[in-house]
């Protein structure tokens, strides 16, 4: 108790939240035509609409 008479008790903390997903961003890796996603990372072309995916290097 302090001086007043008042109960004092250390603040409640939450545990951290932890957030579900991925945490890098996969818009690189869709295919610029449809957005479908490469089956493989091997994949030259899109397996949904043939449109050939972009050089790493581009």
């Amino acid at each position: 108790m302090d001086d007043d008479g008042i109960a004092m008790r250390p603040a409640i903390q939450e545990p951290p939240v932890e957030e579900g997903g991925d945490p890098a961003c996969w818009a690189s890796l869709l295919c610029p035509n449809c957005g479908a996603v490469p089956e493989s990372q091997s994949a030259t072309v899109c397996q949904r609409c043939g449109e050939p995916y972009p050089a790493d290097d581009e």
